[in-house]
């Protein structure tokens, strides 16, 4: 797999698990990757996918105890509100424009704020202000990342099981490539956020 020019990715860096679409010079490249290299890539970006989303709904268990009441059913609730609003208004126009592979790192990045701010919120004095000021805009960031999050894995999938059907040459239909990209996902998925 060679990204720019000669520069080829090292073996096992996270290079070497992108998909083989990408822009030189403003010029759309597509390579073809073996079915081996997109089954390591599925795996890989469903490990990592199941620790954020795992690490992400950690504030959801402990938000009531640790926080003031008010401020974790308010978090809580707000989380959803803006999960609901982001997938509505911004995660397709934001996929679409930026991509998968940039919906799927801006979602788990802002799911880290989000983990971040509870964490900043579960650090001061239970009732404060400050646990306001932390946890609520930190909640209503998350529901925004969790709605691109999700509409770009759910294309992500479908690239992949594109890639996989095409590179399989002949053996692998694409009800067979979704439903084995979709077991993986899920594995991984339950493991990591139980």
């Amino acid at each position: 797999l060679k990204l720019i020019g000669n520069t080829s990715p090292q073996p096992g860096c996270a290079a070497e698990y992108l998909l083989g679409e990408f822009s030189m010079a403003g010029v759309e490249v597509q390579q073809r990757l073996s079915a081996a290299t997109l089954r390591r890539n599925w795996h890989f970006t469903s490990v990592v996918f199941g620790i954020n989303h795992g690490c992400a709904t950690t504030p959801l268990i402990f938000a009531t105890t640790l926080l003031d009441k008010d401020v974790g059913y308010t978090g809580s609730a707000l989380l959803y509100v803006f999960t609901c609003l982001g997938s509505l208004f911004v995660s397709v126009p934001f996929v679409s424009s930026l991509g998968q592979r940039w919906g799927l790192f801006f979602g788990m990045a802002v799911y880290c704020l989000y983990v971040a701010s509870f964490a900043a919120a579960a650090a001061v004095p239970k009732g404060s202000w400050e646990q306001w000021a932390f946890f609520i805009p930190g909640s209503c960031a998350g529901g925004i990342a969790a709605s691109v999050l999700w509409t770009a894995q759910g294309s992500y999938i479908d690239r992949h099981a594109t890639a996989l059907v095409a590179s399989s040459d002949g053996e692998l239909d694409r009800q067979q490539a979704t439903a084995s990209l979709a077991s993986t996902f899920a594995v991984y998925y339950l493991l990591l956020e139980v």
